[in-house]
C-alpha cells in the first residue's frame, strides 16, 4: 500500500462527508460503537459529540492514524490497531453493539485480507452492522454514453486521465468512467488514489456476502449529491448510475 502523501488533506476530505456517514444514528438504538478503519477518528468524535453517554472504539491497521486519533480525541474514546483488543473491550459490555464499516470495504478489497475481514464482520457477535461505501451495481457495466464520453475527454486533465486509463482501462466503458469521476478530484494524493480500486465489489457481490444471521433493515443505493453536483460543474455530465450504498444489517 502506498503511503498517503498529505495525510491532513486526506483526513479533511473524509470529514466532509460525516453527516452522510452518520446516517444510521436516528435509525438504531445502541450502546457500543466500533468503527472499523477509523482513520483519524473523526466519525467517532462526531457521534460522541452528539451522544457522549455511549462507548466508542476505533480500529485501524495504521499506527499513524491511531496516534492522530488519540491526540485529538476525548479520552473516553478508545483507539487500537489490535482487533483482539477490540473484542476484549466489547466482550462484557451491554448490548446492542454496532460495527461501522464506513468507506472501508473498498480499502479491504484493495489492500487487506478479504476472508479475514468478512469473518470478523459476521462472527464477532455485533447486533448491528453499518455499511456505507462507494459501490455500483452490475447494470453499470456497459458502454459509456457517447456525449458523456466526449465531455469528459474534453474537460478532464489529460495527464491524470491518461494515468487512470493506464491502470483501469478506457473510460469508454461506463464503470471505468464512474471510477474516474469518483477520484479525479483527489489531486494532492493522486499517486496513491489513482492506483486504489474504488469499485472492487459490486452491490450484488456484497449482498451475496451477508450472513444468514443478519437481515437488512435499511438500504439505500444512491448518487452522492455533492459528487453529482461537482461532476455536472466540472464536466457538464449528469451521473446516471448510483455510486454509493448505505445499509443497516440487524442480527436475527
Amino acid at each position: 500500500m502506498e503511503a498517503i502523501k498529505d495525510i491532513d488533506i486526506y483526513n479533511s476530505g473524509m470529514r466532509k462527508s460525516l453527516l452522510d456517514k452518520s446516517f444510521f444514528i436516528d435509525k438504531i438504538e445502541a450502546n457500543i460503537f466500533v468503527d472499523y478503519g477509523c482513520a483519524d477518528g473523526s466519525l467517532m468524535q462526531f457521534i460522541h459529540s452528539l451522544f457522549p453517554e455511549y462507548k466508542y472504539i476505533g480500529y485501524d491497521i495504521s499506527q499513524e492514524m491511531i496516534n492522530i486519533a488519540r491526540s485529538k480525541s476525548n479520552k473516553d474514546l478508545k483507539f487500537t490497531t489490535d482487533w483482539n483488543q477490540v473484542l476484549l473491550l466489547i466482550h462484557n459490555e451491554i448490548k446492542p453493539k454496532v460495527l461501522i464499516l464506513s468507506s472501508i470495504i473498498h480499502e479491504i478489497y484493495s489492500y487487506g485480507n478479504i476472508e479475514e475481514f468478512w469473518s470478523r464482520v459476521f462472527n464477532s457477535n455485533f447486533d448491528y452492522i453499518i455499511i456505507r461505501d462507494m459501490m455500483v451495481s452490475r447494470e453499470c457495466e456497459r458502454l459509456t454514453e457517447i456525449n458523456d464520453l466526449i465531455r469528459v475527454l474534453n474537460y478532464a486533465d489529460k495527464n491524470k486521465l491518461y494515468e487512470f486509463e493506464n491502470y483501469w482501462g478506457s473510460i469508454k466503458y461506463n464503470k471505468n468512467l464512474i471510477h474516474y469521476l469518483l477520484k479525479y478530484r483527489y489531486l494532492e494524493n493522486w499517486s496513491r488514489e489513482v492506483k486504489e480500486n474504488y469499485l472492487p465489489i459490486i452491490v450484488e457481490n456484497l449482498l451475496s456476502r451477508i450472513s444468514n444471521n443478519y437481515e437488512v433493515v435499511f438500504h439505500e443505493h444512491y448518487i452522492l449529491p455533492f459528487l453529482k453536483q461537482q461532476v455536472r460543474k466540472d464536466f457538464k455530465v449528469d451521473l446516471k448510475d448510483n455510486t454509493h450504498i448505505k445499509m443497516i444489517l440487524k442480527k436475527i
